[in-house]
């Protein structure tokens, strides 16, 4: 960044500051939510967090109602800020006035200089906004009414959407105690039926709000959890916990609902441990396996169990936490409704943790776990199962198709590569078809592939095969 547009922009947030405490105060706080909101807010959305005030008497016992006659005007959030913000006309949000302001802001926020504790002081805004109580107080044998009230409290209270759906990735980068005690107090404190976001803030990890409110779905979900089923909400909790990778909110709801930590959530129907997997939180994942009472064997509606899911797609870090923290509890040999036992035999050979596992293992139709892991381009993972000195690579499936000529026909030249550099690849017996194989697949590194072939059959003496290599292939195209 030029020195002199560094200097423009201090020049600019010194002159901020000098403003009146008023004027200071909105300032700061609009250029905050610009710069680190998790996406830009509405004219309406940022008068109504700006209206928000937190201190260190807020508790889950407050009764507090949102005061309307604090919103600052639509002019004074850009006046104030002495043009380093802007409107967005077609969006009607506030935005950053250009990307290098962004990129100052970034450098002086990393430098400590800048917003130091904003995500605290924004998940603490996101949660007390979503305290507020209403005047119209949901009906729970009434649930025509109260469809009727919650429509109108999402139009009435605009920032419900933002805080319900992000307070939470504020919090995973900055807890608070303060924020800790009100996020927790959501689930685990008095259901307050005119509270605003009641039964709302539960449902946060499913889908964006502003897509729910217009389905039917979430008028069903808030009818089952208002049928008084208290069991409902509190797994949505440890759900709304693992969903964001917020560990100490989710040690504090294992810890008050033990007998909770298996049971799936009803609108996703998955676990806390698949919801943590899903969303890569490691934090909550090693939560979860120090519990003694974790059931690492539920399946979902394919028969796959989390191990299975992070075998299938190579999730290597989260296969070897597995094997680290929880191998008693596992179930190596199992199989989805194909079949399929996890795509993870070379991982377990190389911890050295396991034995009796077979690597050879067919599902139904024909697949061994080298296959599946080829095919995907798990290069790490097939590394590992050629090290078996029992693994046979050159099993074919079903269909007749090897390891090496599904790695060749999605083209993986560095499975291929891995493969081509074992010395008991039968490639006389299946050149012809990894050529045509290759041939029809599509990626850049066809030609690549090509080449190696052609060196292992050139190095095995395959005449018949170098023939058909010429064949398929002009002779400029095979030039070195």
């Amino acid at each position: 960044m030029p020195v002199g547009l560094e200097s423009a922009f201090e020049i600019t947030i010194n002159r901020i500051r000098s403003q009146n405490s008023q004027r200071a105060e909105q300032a700061m706080n609009v250029l905050m939510w610009t710069f680190q909101g998790e996406r830009n807010l509405t004219i309406s959305e940022l008068q109504h967090a700006l209206s928000v005030t937190i201190t260190e008497d807020d508790t889950p016992e407050m009764e507090e109602e949102l005061d309307w006659d604090s919103f600052p005007t639509e002019k004074s959030l850009v006046d104030w800020c002495l043009g380093l913000v802007i409107i967005d006309e077609e969006t009607s949000t506030v935005r950053l006035v250009h990307k290098s302001f962004h990129d100052y802001l970034t450098r002086r926020h990393k430098q400590g200089s800048l917003f130091p504790n904003c995500h605290g002081t924004m998940a603490h805004i996101c949660l007390k906004y979503m305290y507020f109580l209403d005047d119209n107080q949901l009906d729970p044998s009434n649930a025509e009414s109260t469809a009727g009230i919650l429509k109108s409290r999402w139009e009435k209270y605009c920032f419900l959407d933002y805080a319900v759906d992000n307070w939470g990735h504020h919090a995973r980068q900055q807890t608070t105690p303060k924020v800790l005690l009100l996020g927790t107090g959501l689930f685990l404190g008095t259901t307050k039926l005119n509270r605003i976001s009641v039964y709302l803030h539960a449902l946060g990890h499913v889908e964006p709000l502003s897509v729910l409110r217009s389905s039917h779905y979430l008028c069903e979900r808030i009818a089952h959890c208002i049928k008084g089923n208290p069991e409902l909400y509190s797994c949505l909790g440890l759900s709304h916990a693992a969903y964001f990778g917020l560990d100490q909110f989710f040690l504090i709801m294992i810890e008050r609902l033990p007998h909770y930590l298996n049971r799936t959530d009803s609108p996703r129907d998955i676990t806390p441990l698949r919801m943590a997997y899903l969303e890569g939180h490691e934090g909550i994942l090693r939560i979860l396996l120090n519990q003694k009472n974790i059931n690492l064997r539920i399946r979902d509606e394919r028969g796959d169990t989390v191990f299975h899911m992070a075998a299938r797609y190579g999730r290597v870090s989260l296969v070897r936490l597995f094997l680290e923290m929880n191998p008693a509890n596992l179930d190596f040999n199992s199989t989805d409704l194909a079949n399929r036992t996890p795509l993870i035999t070379a991982i377990v050979t190389a911890t050295r943790r396991l034995r009796g596992v077979d690597v050879n293992f067919r599902d139904e139709y024909g697949w061994t776990p080298l296959m599946g892991v080829a095919r995907r381009g798990h290069k790490a993972i097939v590394r590992l199962l050629l090290e078996r000195e029992d693994i046979d690579i050159n099993l074919g499936d079903k269909y007749g198709c090897t390891p090496l000529m599904r790695a060749a026909s999605i083209v993986h030249e560095a499975i291929v590569r891995l493969l081509l550099d074992r010395e008991d690849i039968d490639v006389k017996e299946d050149g012809p078809n990894v050529l045509r194989g290759v041939l029809k697949g599509e990626g850049e590194d066809t030609e690549a592939i090509v080449k190696l072939l052609r060196t292992k059959l050139e190095s095995e003496g395959v005449r018949e095969n170098l023939i058909l290599l010429s064949e398929l292939i002009p002779e400029s195209d095979m030039s070195e």
